[in-house]
């Protein structure tokens, strides 16, 4: 299609200039499109699949629903089925409410067109997708987990007052991640992680674009966060098997033992240490020119997209996390390689050069029942808004937004 958004998507993905750049599939790229018709060009472009949030089935977005249904197949994930059930079961309150409601309920059962996408289907990769569906969920926690890291630090209960003031600041988290955390209860429900994360998957595991709609900025922050934690996750995959195979590569070497900036989120530092990173880490990515896209799009009067290509090799990568349980290399001695390791319990000592860190994850979480388990590194990695302002490849700012 003419204006689909994977065109689009292909005219603004030009790769840098500078091979020792991160490729274009390693960056995530934001913008606004034109109109409104856009959004419908996208939801008729049966090349891709469709993933829809709970928001856009309302009677307000009456025309979309019907565009949207006329489509072979619209994909959801389980805990949005309980959001529409809600939905239809409240009196309407307009007459286009009621006409969703029988749009997308038969005999009080969803109509064929709506299919739901459970994380079951994944099998091998599913101790993955509860790692970063619980992973990033905590983002919406991190109030608390910040309290734990202050009380750490400071070796005592924060008081009332210092509560009151990470209520307000949340420890110079961005905007975004304050908001979330400041939600009461709103860390409970998962729709949002599993909506991003299953459509992730489903783009690695069937190697297809996906498209998801949502009107939520929730879903947004948290599916950049998703995009920058698998690419990050990925590269200490690729770094720790380069480690292995290569190590001559890495000559420069450094005791974790004598440093402090990880006391308190690693456990034992005795066998821990970093390696200095070669100049040309990121030519450790596959090329990945004919990985599937996937694109999130919020259909406002002036749509924004944002979207990641996914890297070759990603599958791979899952199934290794899964069977190491939610680290990125199943190494005999249990250490966890971190490539992209910029936040720390204390003042840094270690040389600024670019360093892998191999470290004794310290433990925060586990779920033995899904084979998972979550340190209290990947904890701060996802609460800690630190990825770099996005940009297009040609260098120019596309539309900022919190992330």
């Amino acid at each position: 299609m003419k204006n689909s958004v994977f065109q689009f998507i292909k005219e603004r993905g030009k790769p840098p200039a500078d091979p020792t750049e991160p490729k274009g599939s390693f960056l995530y790229l934001k913008a606004e499109l034109p109109d409104v018709s856009f959004v419908y060009d996208v939801i008729r472009d049966e090349s891709a699949l469709l993933f829809c949030d709970a928001n856009i089935f309302s009677g307000g977005n009456l025309a979309m629903v019907r565009e949207v249904l006329r489509r072979n197949d619209v994909l959801v994930v389980p805990p949005i089925v309980g959001e529409l059930q809600k939905y239809a079961a409240l009196p309407p309150r307009t007459r286009d409410d009621a006409e969703v409601a029988n749009l997308i309920f038969k005999d009080r059962s969803l109509v064929p067109t709506i299919k739901i996408v459970s994380p079951a289907r994944y099998k091998s990769l599913l101790p993955a997708l509860c790692y970063y569906v619980n992973l990033i969920l905590q983002r919406k926690a991190a109030k608390g987990y910040l309290e734990q890291v202050l009380e750490i630090q400071s070796g005592k209960p924060l008081t009332k007052l210092e509560r009151d003031r990470l209520s307000r600041s949340l420890g110079g988290l961005s905007k975004g991640t304050s908001k979330m955390a400041n939600k009461e209860g709103h860390h409970e429900r998962a729709a949002d992680e599993l909506l991003v994360v299953t459509a992730m998957f489903e783009a690695i595991w069937l190697r297809r674009n996906i498209v998801i709609l949502s009107f939520d900025d929730d879903v947004f922050t948290q599916f950049f966060k998703l995009m920058s934690l698998m690419a990050e996750d990925y590269l200490s995959h690729l770094v720790a098997l380069d480690y292995e195979a290569r190590p001559e590569r890495y000559p420069t070497k450094y005791d974790l033992s004598h440093y402090h900036e990880f006391d308190g989120l690693i456990g034992d530092k005795s066998n821990s240490f970093a390696v200095v990173k070669p100049r040309d880490i990121v030519t450790l990515f596959p090329p990945s020119d004919d990985e599937p896209v996937v694109a999130m799009l919020k259909p406002v009067e002036r749509p924004e997209i944002m979207w990641t290509q996914c890297l070759s090799g990603y599958g791979d990568f899952l199934e290794a996390k899964s069977r190491a349980r939610g680290s990125n290399i199943d190494r005999s001695d249990g250490l966890n390689c971190y490539a992209q390791l910029t936040v720390t319990a204390g003042p840094q000592q270690l040389p600024r050069v670019p360093l892998a860190f191999f470290v004794n994850d310290r433990l925060f979480f586990e779920d033995s029942k899904e084979g998972f388990r979550i340190s209290l590194l990947d904890l701060t990695r996802s609460v800690a808004d630190v990825e770099k302002p996005i940009v297009d490849f040609r260098g120019s700012a596309l539309v900022s937004r919190d992330a």
